[in-house]
This record gives structure tokens, C-alpha cells and sequence, in this order.
């Protein structure tokens, strides 16, 4: 998959992907969480300190949070220790619940979102084609949880 961070020295970002790509909110909010399910200290951590560490817009992080915080992937904590903790435990919250926090629910043609009708749908066959491609991305996004990209696992050593 390719990251839409801030180019960084030395490191070539690709300014035109496929149509299967991770919007800059998911990015974001990928690095936000994982730098919260590290936080071994389980204090709440500032959004500033995540930018510092990061190097993503302290701006763009308070609305990647807001996201985060109405799905209840984590919670605010006001005042002089205030911060951002998880909400949940990090094998709880999958990649289908970071997406769909940003993005609402996923589906690769519009005519797969429940309720959706297609005025060729009587004679279209690569409707179920699509159904399974669909269902099976929406599946492998359900398996993979928070926990896994901050732990070793086994789709980590295989992927290029």
C-alpha cells in the first residue's frame, strides 16, 4: 500500500496510485493510533507530542482525532495533562473501524452498497464479481487489528 505522508528526504512517494488507495486521513489516523497503542505509559498523549514525533500537521491531526474520537476509537482528556488515549484494547480495533471512521462504509462500486440499485443490474455479470472482491477486502480489513501493526505477524515478514 502506499503511504501519502509528507514526502521525506530520500523517500519517493507516488503521485498517482491505483483506485484501491489509503486516503491521507486513514494515513494519519494509522500513525496516530499505533503511536497510542505504544504509549506504554497509558497517559494521555497530546496531539502535539504525536506531530513532533510524527512529523504530521498538529492541524490536520486535531481533525484526524475528531474522526477517531466520534467513531469511540479513543478518547479526549481536557486540561494540563490532557490528551488522547485508546478506548478500546488495540486487537479491538480493526482497519475496517479506522476506514470507515474517516471514509463511512466501504464498497468498491456503488451499486455494492446495500440499498443501491443499477439499471443494468438484470444483465450485468461482473456484479457478483465485484460483490466478492468487495467482500472479500472488507474481510481481510475486519481481520487485521490495531494490535497487528504493532506486534510481529506473519503478513508482516511476507509483504514486499
Amino acid at each position: 500500500m502506499i503511504s501519502i505522508r509528507k514526502k521525506q528526504k530520500g523517500l519517493k512517494v507516488a503521485t498517482k496510485s491505483g483506485w484501491l488507495q489509503l486516503s491521507q486521513k486513514v494515513d494519519s489516523g494509522l500513525v496516530l493510533l499505533v503511536q497510542l497503542a505504544k504509549n506504554v505509559s497509558n497517559e494521555p498523549l497530546s496531539l502535539r507530542t504525536v506531530a513532533e514525533n510524527t512529523g504530521l500537521s498538529f492541524y490536520f491531526l486535531q481533525k484526524v482525532a475528531a474522526d477517531l474520537r466520534r467513531a469511540g476509537i479513543i478518547e479526549a482528556g481536557r486540561g494540563k495533562n490532557g490528551g488522547y488515549t485508546l478506548s478500546k484494547l488495540p486487537k479491538e480495533v480493526t482497519m475496517k473501524d479506522i476506514v470507515e471512521a474517516h471514509e463511512g462504509p466501504l464498497f468498491i462500486m456503488p451499486c455494492l452498497h446495500h440499498g443501491t440499485s443499477c439499471p443494468r443490474e438484470s444483465e450485468c455479470n461482473v456484479r457478483p464479481g465485484l460483490n466478492f472482491i468487495n467482500t472479500t477486502i472488507l474481510q481481510t480489513l475486519a481481520q487485521t487489528s490495531l494490535y497487528d501493526f504493532i506486534h510481529p505477524t506473519s503478513w508482516k515478514t511476507h509483504s514486499k
